[in-house]
C-alpha cells in the first residue's frame, strides 16, 4: 500500500504534532481503535455517556482535530465520535479504496458496528460530507440525522478552482499558502491550526477533489432522515448554489443555510448542529 505521506520523516512530524493536539480534546475523552476490513480506524470519543451518538467526519487533508471546538459543544448533550477517515493524515489506516463503489459506506458500517452503534447522527465536512452521504444513501436506516458542511458529492467541483490548484502547485510554498487563503476566505484560524496546516501541506499527499463521484438523483432521494446543509456563499471549491439546488430538489425537507461571506472552510458550527438535533428530537417525541 502506497503511503499518503511524502516521507516517513514527514509522517513522524505530522503524527507528533497531532498527538499534542489530541491532548487538548475536551475531557473526559477516550481514544478508540476500531478494526475494519479496510484497516484500523482511530476515533476520539467524548461527551454525555447516555447521550445519542453523533459521528463527525472531517474534511480532506486534515483529521479529527478540526472538530475540537464542536466536540466540546455537541458533547454537552450527545456522545461524540470524531473519526479519522482512512487514507487521510490521521491515525487511521492509510488505505484509499476506490471512491466509485460502496467501499466507504461499508467502512462506516463496520466502524459503527465496532463501536456498538446501531444508529447515529452524522456531521460531515467537505470530504467528510461526501462520506456521510455515502453511508446515508447506502444504509439510511443507520443515520438518524445528516449534517453537511460544504459537502462534496452534490455538484461538481468548480473548474476554476482546479485550474488555480494546478497553477499554485507549481509555485511551491508560496503557491500552497495562496491556495489555503482561497479555501479559508476571511476566516482566521488559531495559530496552532495554521502551523499544523503548513505541516500537512509540506508532508502529505492529498486526494484529488475531482475524483469524488457525484450522487445521483435516485441516491439522494433515499435521504429520508432530517438533513441540515451549510454552505459558504463565497466557496471557491464547491459549487454551493448548485449543491443546494440539487439537494432541495430531491430532499425538499432539507434545512439549507447559505452563510454570507464564508468560503469553503466552515468551523465552530457546533451550537447550530446541537440546536438542529435538539429540534429534531423534540419533533420525534
Amino acid at each position: 500500500m502506497k503511503s499518503v505521506f511524502k516521507t516517513p520523516k514527514g509522517k513522524h512530524k505530522i503524527m507528533r504534532s497531532y498527538a499534542h493536539i489530541l491532548t487538548l480534546w475536551p475531557g473526559p475523552c477516550k481514544k478508540l481503535t476500531v478494526p475494519t476490513s479496510y484497516g484500523d480506524t482511530f476515533v476520539m470519543s467524548n461527551g454525555a455517556a447516555d447521550g445519542d451518538a453523533v459521528i463527525l467526519l472531517h474534511g480532506s487533508t486534515t483529521n479529527a482535530a478540526m472538530w475540537l471546538a464542536d466536540a466540546a459543544v455537541l458533547g454537552k448533550t450527545h456522545r461524540v465520535y470524531a473519526v479519522d477517515i482512512i487514507g487521510e493524515p490521521g491515525k487511521s489506516a492509510e488505505s484509499r479504496p476506490d471512491m466509485g463503489g460502496t467501499h466507504y459506506a461499508q467502512w462506516l458500517v463496520q466502524v459503527m458496528d465496532g463501536l456498538g452503534i446501531e444508529k447515529a447522527a452524522f456531521g460531515g465536512n467537505s470530504l467528510g460530507g461526501w462520506m456521510a452521504l455515502a453511508l446515508a444513501t447506502y444504509a439510511p436506516e443507520r443515520v438518524s440525522a445528516l449534517m453537511l458542511l460544504a459537502p462534496a458529492g452534490l455538484a461538481p467541483v468548480h473548474t476554476s478552482f482546479l485550474i488555480k490548484a494546478v497553477w499554485h502547485a507549481l509555485h511551491g510554498k508560496k503557491g500552497a499558502d495562496r491556495l489555503s487563503l482561497l479555501v479559508l476566505g476571511n476566516l482566521k484560524l488559531p495559530r496552532g491550526a495554521v502551523t499544523f496546516g503548513k505541516l500537512l501541506q509540506q508532508h502529505y499527499i492529498p486526494r484529488q477533489p475531482q475524483k469524488m463521484p457525484i450522487y445521483s438523483d435516485e441516491q439522494l432521494s433515499r435521504l429520508n432522515m432530517p438533513v441540515l446543509f451549510f454552505g459558504g456563499a463565497q466557496d471557491p471549491l464547491i459549487n454551493i448554489p448548485r449543491s443546494a439546488k440539487n439537494l432541495a430538489k430531491q430532499v425538499p425537507h432539507a434545512d439549507i443555510r447559505i452563510l454570507p461571506g464564508m468560503a469553503h472552510t466552515l468551523i465552530n458550527l457546533g451550537a447550530d448542529m446541537a440546536a438542529f438535533l435538539a429540534e429534531q428530537k423534540e419533533k420525534s417525541t
